[in-house]
């Protein structure tokens, strides 16, 4: 079992290189769910209620993308607002209803595949996930929030995960940009842009990736690093993008993962018996 995680590409200080460093052994390693719950309850990463970015309104959403041999995802999924509580019960982990989503019983005619907006809550409740009062969610919201809404700046972006066991998992969790439109719709919920898998024959190939949403939709970051990577070396070509790509060939059990990054920074992590911390801060593949 092999498990990577990226914690965002973005613009990194020796501070919090180091912060992420002392953490990055407590993230568990046993599912891409489990990792990406655990992430979007730390106010470092851009991510679930207590550290995500905030819209221009002041309002925090999610969006959240999940792959288990099929793809579902949440957006714009509204987690608080800076200044008043919301007016529903709320899941706090957008990871865990997408991966509700992929549960549905066959006997549903048309499983959803995207939610959006309250409903991921609606159907988070339904599904049995745990889910917290409105007044408890609002005062999660970290002080390091409020200060980048202040101050007009963000800091990390989109935290991703690939874990490979008997098949190839991966998910990705994102707060959006800084001082976004409200309702904007980020990568992290769209397939071939944030997140991308695809198998060929004997040989499977998975992208997670972070950094300006726009870039990535625009281009399908993660699914041309994929296509690439099947052909020869991935590379990364376009600006303010990061991540990681990972090729398993199951015949022979050779895994290659490379991390690629044109930001300031990116900071990641392997488990294969034990967790590795690895960091960069100039244009990077490896």
């Amino acid at each position: 079992m092999i498990c990577v995680v990226h914690f965002g590409a973005g613009s990194y200080t020796l501070e919090l290189f180091q912060r992420i460093k002392k953490m990055h052994k407590q993230v568990p390693f046993t599912d891409c769910v489990s990792v990406l719950s655990y992430l979007e309850d730390h106010e470092l990463f851009n991510c679930g209620l207590v550290g995500s970015n905030c819209a221009i309104d002041g309002s925090i959403t999610a969006d959240c993308i999940y792959f288990d041999g099929k793809y579902s995802a949440v957006a714009a999924m509204p987690l608080g607002h800076l200044d008043h509580p919301l007016e529903h019960q709320i899941c706090l982990h957008p990871i865990q209803v997408c991966q509700e989503l992929l549960k549905q019983p066959i006997s549903m005619r048309y499983p959803p595949t995207l939610l959006t907006g309250v409903s991921c809550h609606e159907f988070a409740s339904k599904s049995g996930l745990e889910m917290t009062d409105p007044l408890e969610a609002h005062q999660k919201i970290t002080k390091s929030s409020r200060e980048r809404f202040e101050r007009h700046s963000g800091m990390l972006d989109t935290v991703g995960c690939i874990h490979i066991s008997d098949q190839v998992r991966c998910g990705s969790s994102s707060g959006g940009i800084s001082l976004k439109n409200s309702g904007r719709i980020g990568s992290s919920a769209l397939f071939g842009a944030g997140l991308y898998q695809k198998s060929v024959g004997q040989k499977t190939v998975a992208a997670v990736a972070s950094g300006l949403g726009e870039h990535l939709m625009q281009h399908l970051i993660a699914r041309e690093w994929c296509e690439q990577l099947l052909e020869a070396t991935p590379a990364c070509d376009h600006d303010d993008v990061g991540g990681l790509v990972v090729s398993v060939d199951w015949e022979t059990g050779d895994v290659e993962i490379i991390a690629l990054h044109s930001t300031q920074g990116l900071a990641f992590a392997v488990w294969d018996g034990h967790w590795r911390f690895y960091e960069s801060t100039t244009r990077h593949q490896a």
